[in-house]
């Protein structure tokens, strides 16, 4: 029970410290490419240089790789946390070993 307080503890601390980050890009081949176009080539800047780090400055080495691609780094956004959805069928319930944490509830898991 104390462990699974503690891990509970735990996971809500860095839930709430969490930030994310946005890169904005433009699309400069001039053609009108959405977002699906933007996230194959993401993907592709991904698997060469490694995703960009939340925290981190995005590296001068991904926005050419994206500029390569035809997409031009505008700014980056940092949210100090994501917002909740109002859905309750999304998956954002954190989950350890099969049990939800509610500070509401006094069940045990």
């Amino acid at each position: 029970m104390k462990r699974a307080i503690l891990v509970a503890i735990l996971l809500l601390g860095t839930v709430l410290a969490a930030k994310a980050d946005n890169d904005t890009y433009v699309d400069t081949t001039r053609h009108g490419r959405g977002n699906d176009a933007l996230d194959v080539d993401a993907s592709t800047c991904d698997q060469m240089l490694g995703s960009p780090k939340n925290g981190q400055p995005t590296s001068p080495q991904y926005k050419r790789c994206m500029l390569k691609l035809g997409w031009r780094w505008k700014f980056t956004t940092v949210s100090p946390r994501a917002n909740p959805s109002s859905n309750a069928t999304d998956d954002d319930d954190w989950s350890f070993t099969g049990c939800t944490f509610n500070p509401a509830s006094s069940s045990d898991c």
